[in-house]
């Protein structure tokens, strides 16, 4: 009798192999409000263990208030935002505020174009900023961007001013928050020489920054002007672009790449006829929003994209779920507030043998989630064996395979086959070979590798046990007659 330590991983290579798994629990993330959601999974211990009649599971979410907020509006000022061509990627006007139909009261920043896409992004970057106004400690900026890419100046005062607190400030005294002075001042034209940028607080119009949609640009101006900010305990960026980008990369060295590694979560918006397709999986803005920790939206019509910008007001959390392996299991609802727990959920019906992801997801109402992940759950795997004929090879120490498999079952204590055994006389005296295995370091660190003895079962006589067994013991339940079953049972020692 040889030891055979090939055959060993061979035969229980696809159970010995486990998930790499990075367990985050609890977790916390921002929500676009800037406070921190956070979010823990409970569970009942790493090992299920055989005969286990339950697995309880529990989760809470809680949210954090405000904090120190950065808050940074992008916005595109290509030529498309005033182009009201359809047939040339344009947008036809909006009618963005009463009274009903389009009018003056649509041309936000007074360039003579009612209801343009770019009205749209300054109505709607104005209503978001105005959500904010009860938050403490927040700092506002703007940049837009084209063919290139500059910041606003949100002070009258003289010199550059990127960032003010709080967001409705209003130095200039005109009753009149300044940050609004500043977006209503954006101009941009479908048409040669391309000027565009801010013509308040300083005049910093370009020629030819109308001429391109640039993320590049746009991200790279992002980073400067939040590297001169003081850190914020959270950064939130509002990206509103029209169309896909004329100059977009990502990987090391990109803008993109910088944005991650500051760690700044980008929202993104997609606005009007040209954004379709571009919060798709792997798409521009989907990637943005993605890498960073932000969420994508497609707003096919300017005038809802108001309506699409989340409020900044206080959050409250709508939901949490129990995952398991990727599914959800479990939802409570709210009612919404800023704690919400799950109680315990039984989950032993949807754990599969081997490890488990126990997992809890919780969702505000102003769409930000937030996953805990827990250290993998090992669900004790068992293998029956059946072959045609008897084996002695060791395996392990003190491991015996006595049967050389045929067939292979994932098997418990609560669940083995039964195996029908036809009606065919050519049957009688005919010899399988039963055993069970197992592969377990959670339960068995220094020994893992368990085997029982084996089973002979002679169709249509008795069953009669041979070889030693290493804490499993198996048998059969009853006679094997023609048209009877094979119906093993085994029990782990130790479990």
């Amino acid at each position: 009798m040889s030891f055979s330590p090939r055959l060993a991983a061979c035969l229980f290579v696809s159970v010995a192999a486990t998930t790499s798994l990075s367990a985050q629990n609890p977790n916390s993330g921002p929500t676009t409000t800037g406070q921190t959601l956070t979010v823990e999974v409970t569970t009942s211990g790493d090992v299920i263990s055989e005969g286990a009649s339950d697995y309880l599971v529990s989760a809470c979410a809680d949210l954090s208030p405000s904090t120190a907020v950065n808050v940074v509006y992008v916005i595109d000022v290509s030529g498309s935002m005033v182009n009201p061509d359809t047939a040339t990627g344009g947008n036809p006007p909006s009618d963005l505020l009463p009274p009903a139909g389009i009018g003056p009261e649509d041309d936000l920043n007074g360039d003579g174009l009612e209801g343009t896409t770019l009205d749209a992004a300054i109505l709607a970057v104005i209503q978001l900023n105005g959500s904010f106004a009860d938050l403490p400690d927040v700092d506002i900026a703007t940049v837009a961007f084209g063919n290139g890419a500059l910041t606003g100046d949100l002070s009258p005062f003289a010199g550059q001013t990127d960032f003010i607190s709080p967001p409705l400030l209003d130095d200039s005294a005109n009753g009149i928050p300044d940050l609004e002075d500043v977006v209503t001042s954006l101009q941009t034209m479908n048409a040669a020489p391309g000027v565009a940028g801010f013509e308040l607080f300083t005049n910093n119009t370009t020629v030819d920054m109308a001429n391109r949609t640039n993320y590049d640009a746009a991200l790279s101006e992002l980073n400067d002007v939040l590297a001169s900010q003081p850190a914020a305990d959270d950064t939130i960026v509002f990206f509103i672009t029209d169309g896909a980008p004329t100059t977009f990369t990502t990987g090391p060295g990109s803008p993109l790449q910088d944005t991650i590694d500051a760690g700044y979560v980008v929202n993104t918006y997609g606005v009007g006829s040209g954004a379709v397709g571009l919060c798709a999986p792997g798409a521009d803005l989907d990637i943005i929003a993605s890498s960073t920790g932000g969420t994508c939206e497609e707003v096919l019509d300017p005038a809802d994209l108001s309506g699409s910008l989340p409020g900044g007001s206080a959050t409250d959390i709508t939901e949490l779920s129990i995952l398991v392996n990727g599914a959800i299991v479990h939802t409570t609802l709210g009612p919404a507030g800023d704690m919400l727990c799950t109680g315990d959920v039984d989950v032993l019906a949807f754990l599969v043998p081997g490890d488990n992801v126990i997992a809890a997801k919780a969702t505000t109402d102003d769409g930000s989630m937030v996953t805990a992940t827990a250290d993998p759950i090992n669900k004790t795997l068992c293998m029956l064996f059946l072959g045609f004929q008897q084996t002695d090879t060791l395996i392990g120490p003190g491991d015996t395979l006595l049967t050389a498999p045929q067939v292979v079952w994932n098997v418990t204590m609560e669940t083995c086959p039964d195996l029908s055994i036809p009606v065919n006389t050519s049957l009688i005296g005919f010899h399988v070979y039963l055993q069970v295995g197992m592969y377990n370091e959670a339960v068995f660190a220094a020994d893992p590798l368990q085997l029982s003895n084996g089973v002979d079962v002679e169709i249509g006589g008795s069953s009669t046990s041979y070889g030693s067994n290493h804490d499993i013991a198996l048998w059969l339940n009853q006679p094997t007659p023609l048209g009877g079953v094979i119906d093993p049972s085994f029990v782990i020692h130790g479990m």
